[in-house]
Parts: C-alpha cells; structure tokens; sequence
C-alpha cells in the first residue's frame, strides 16, 4: 500500500466515523418543551478536520515500496480508533439532571476529541518508525538538514 493511498483510506475512515457520530448520537434535550440540540453533529466535524489534517501531514514524509506495512497498520489503526469512538459517541451514556430532565450526551461530546488524539498519536508514531535511527528525510529540516547525519 503507497502513502498516498493510505493517507485517503484513513481520511475515509475517520469521517466516515464523523457522519455516523453526527447522525446517530443522543441529542441534548433541555427545557420544558424537550427541545433537541444535535450537539455530535454541531462539533463533531472540527475534530475530523483536524484528524484529517493530521494525516495530510503525513504526505511530506518520502513514501518507499518498504513502507507497505507501516501504512497498511496505520489505516487499520485509524479505522479502528474511529469505529470505536463512534460506537462510544452513539452507544455511550447520557446524563440527566434537573427537575425537566436535562438530557446531555457525554460520551458524543468526549468520543471525538479522544479519537482526534488517539489519531494524532497514530501519526506521529508512523513518523518516528518510518525514520531510520535519528535520520531526517531530505528537505524536511530545511537549513538544518545539512547538521543531520545521513545514510544513503
């Protein structure tokens, strides 16, 4: 599997866990007509942007043939992390408080934010085993890449 190709399924997976979040999680219900307020579908998409702009990052890393499976368990990964946090989002607990029972869903709210993380850490981790032992790969340190040692 290439870079590139990794890089769009592990997009796909993780808005594909934004819109389930959004469309399934418990609303917030307040007030004495039991108002609705879908507050996973008003927040949820931030933290896929960032997520998404995370693994764009990972464009600027050089992609090579050895690399197959480093990409291949980064979209598993990904996949996994954000099947979980949809499943927490929809199927989490609700609080409820007030004499109008208040209904808030934490777990839509907290769910996100935590695959955001759990995505970021993913993507860092594929960079520092993608490198080689404290090499940088050409052109990412600009005027301080001439300081690294390289191996060719």
């Amino acid at each position: 599997m290439t870079r590139n190709r990794a890089i769009a399924y592990s997009c796909t997976a993780v808005w594909t866990g934004i819109v389930l979040t959004s469309v399934f999680s418990p609303d917030m219900v307040s007030g004495s007509e039991h108002e609705h307020l879908p507050l996973a579908a008003i927040t949820a998409w931030i933290w896929g942007l960032a997520a998404s702009g995370y693994l764009v990052m990972l464009a600027f890393i050089p992609d090579r043939p050895a690399d197959a499976a480093l990409w291949r368990g980064l979209v598993a990964a990904i996949a996994a992390v954000w099947l979980v946090g949809s499943a927490l989002a929809i199927l989490g607990p609700v609080l409820v408080t007030g004499s109008d029972p208040t209904r808030i869903p934490l777990a839509a709210l907290i769910a996100p934010p935590v695959a955001n993380i759990a995505t970021a850490c993913a993507c860092i981790l594929a960079g520092v085993l993608r490198q080689k032992e404290g090499i940088a790969p050409a052109g990412v340190l600009g005027d301080f890449a001439g300081a690294i040692p390289r191996h060719h």
